[in-house]
């Protein structure tokens, strides 16, 4: 990071191969919206750019000051995007939302989905909390920082998420179970 400041093009290539997938994925799950998610990142690496000085490496690591920029303006842009009818609202909600059905299979690809069905059905914090601690693999501390919470505060929104998904899980079992007895 310290040579992006300076203004080094391949610093900020290598920077943005390492970051860029990950990030993406989580615009996706945040947002929903792969071609949203696409135009967020790219915002977001123009930022990184842009602002380059504005990183102090005494106030923390660069992932969650690179996650807490797409986050902002993801957060950004929900809010200029009042939905005004229902049509609007289910427009905007996120793709990995559940439509009402429980799938119940085997497969591991199959069980992944459903996880990442569940998770989006869960409120945007505790999606957000959960993501990433346990998906883009970031400490509770730093997914912390990037939330903008105390730690004490994510770790709420942590136990509430697994709390909301087991129940669910435990929903989306029920009707195999009771066909199999």
């Amino acid at each position: 990071m310290a040579q992006v400041m300076l203004g080094s093009e391949s610093a900020f290539e290598l920077l943005a191969q390492r970051h860029l997938n990950p990030l993406h994925a989580f615009l996706v799950r945040q947002g929903g919206n792969a071609a949203d998610a696409d135009e967020l990142t790219q915002e977001t690496f123009l930022k990184l750019w842009r602002d380059a000085r504005r990183f102090d490496s005494a106030r923390g690591k660069l992932r969650p000051w690179l996650y807490r920029l797409a986050r902002n303006l993801l957060i950004d842009r929900q809010r200029k995007r009042q939905p005004d009818s229902v049509e609007d609202i289910e427009a905007i909600a996120p793709a990995a939302a559940l439509n009402g059905q429980a799938i119940h299979s085997a497969e591991p690809q199959d069980r992944a989905a459903t996880l990442n069905r569940l998770i989006g059905t869960l409120p945007a914090r505790q999606r957000e909390a959960l993501s990433l601690v346990f998906l883009q693999g970031f400490s509770q501390r730093d997914a912390a920082t990037v939330m903008g919470v105390r730690r004490e505060a994510l770790e709420s929104l942590l136990a509430r998420g697994r709390r909301t998904l087991t129940q669910q899980l435990a929903q989306t079992r029920q009707p195999t179970d009771e066909g199999n007895a």
